[in-house]
C-alpha cells in the first residue's frame, strides 16, 4: 500500500498521471520528491518560528555553551 501512496505523491507532486511514474519513474524520483517536501517543511516551520518571535534552535543553553568552549579551546591551542 506504502508503494501506491509513494506513487501518488510523486504524481501529485510533477503534475502526471501515477500511470506515468510508474511507468517513466524510478527510485531517485521518490528520493528527490521527499526530500524536496522535507525542505519545504522546514522552511515553513523556520518562518513560523520567526513569525512567533521564537530564535535559534533546539539546543540548550548549556549544549551551546559547551561549542563555544570547544571552539575557544581549538583556538587557543
Amino acid at each position: 500500500m506504502n508503494a501506491w501512496l509513494s506513487l501518488d505523491f510523486v504524481a501529485k507532486r510533477y503534475g502526471t498521471l501515477p500511470s506515468m511514474v510508474l511507468k517513466e519513474g524510478d527510485s531517485l524520483d521518490l528520493k528527490i520528491a521527499n526530500l524536496a517536501v522535507q525542505y519545504e517543511n522546514y522552511l515553513t516551520k523556520k518562518a513560523s518560528d520567526k513569525a512567533q518571535g521564537k530564535i535559534g534552535s533546539d539546543l540548550t543553553q548549556e549544549e551551546m555553551q559547551g561549542m563555544l568552549d570547544r571552539v575557544k579551546a581549538r583556538a587557543n591551542k
